[in-house]
Formats: C-alpha cells, structure tokens, sequence
C-alpha cells in the first residue's frame, strides 16, 4: 500500500488523489471495490498490485461498466514478486522458496473471510489483511536462511516459512 505521501505529492502537482491508507473505509475493501470508487470519484488508480488489477480491470470491462484508469507503480518493478494465500486458516505454499540478498514484493491473498494477520519476528514484519482481500509486505535482502512467519489470529494453524537461497 502506498503510503499517504504519494498521494499527497500527486496532489500538489494537480491531480486528484488519495491514498488507500488515508482512508480507513476503503483499507478494507476489496480490490474490485477500490478500483470502483476510483472510478466514480474520476480519479486514476495508482497501486502496487499490478498482478491482480488487469484481471480485476477486465472483469469491469466485461460487465460493461466504466472503470478508472489503473496507473502501475515503477517503483517496485524490479523487485522480484511472490504470493502467498491463506486458505481455511493455513498458508499456500506453507514452505517459499525466494532469492537471497534480493528485497522482494510479497503478496498476501487472504482467500477467507475473516481477517488474518501475517507476522515473522524474524522479517520484522506485521501486516493486517482483511478477508476476502490482500495486502503486500516488502521484505529484504534477506541473507540464506529460514525466516518463519505465522498468522497471529490462528498461529497453530496458519504458518509457513520463507526460505532464502
């Protein structure tokens, strides 16, 4: 997520715009919804997820609606991606494999309905994801080695490990 900054910076050189994160009631929202409030409100779409928002882009298109115009962040396309979802409270894959010494995009799918937050004592990282969405957690370089994480609303059931190689 982008932080409010961004949006603050679009908006001193004249476009409209707002960050996610300035906003407590579209954080929770599905993907689907942001970029449908993007739309009704003109404003173009700057975001991070630029796996999911073509397809979800495309699915508005198909339902002949308009749709706002999606705006990819450069800034993290060099940064190698990997996703994770979290299915029946557990993480798929529960074991992920990704380059040492190299700061990666994770996403995190969180396919059921009631929120889960990813953690890792080791990563340094925390990140609310609601359900039926998704977040992103920036992580690394990371040296070789095994970083586990766990999800801390079901922590017997919802956790895996990154593994740096």
């Amino acid at each position: 997520m982008f932080p409010p900054a961004v949006a603050g910076e679009l908006r001193r050189r004249g476009q409209d715009a707002i960050a996610v994160a300035e906003r407590p009631d579209l954080r929770a929202q599905p993907d689907e919804d942001v970029l449908r409030h993007a739309t009704e409100h003109g404003r173009a779409l700057v975001s991070e997820n630029v796996a999911d928002l073509p397809e979800i882009a495309g699915m508005i298109d198909a339902e002949g609606g308009e749709r706002a115009r999606e705006v990819p962040a450069v800034s993290s396309a060099a940064d190698p991606e990997f996703r994770l979802a979290i299915r029946e409270h557990r993480f798929e894959p529960a074991e992920l494999r990704v380059p040492a010494g190299k700061r990666i995009r994770l996403t995190i799918v969180n396919r059921d309905a009631a929120a889960e937050e990813f953690e890792s004592y080791e990563l340094h990282r925390e990140q609310l994801i609601p359900g039926d969405s998704s977040g992103t957690v920036y992580i690394g370089p990371l040296e070789p080695g095994r970083y586990p994480f766990f999800g801390d609303f079901h922590p017997k059931t919802t956790t895996g490990v990154i593994i740096a190689e």
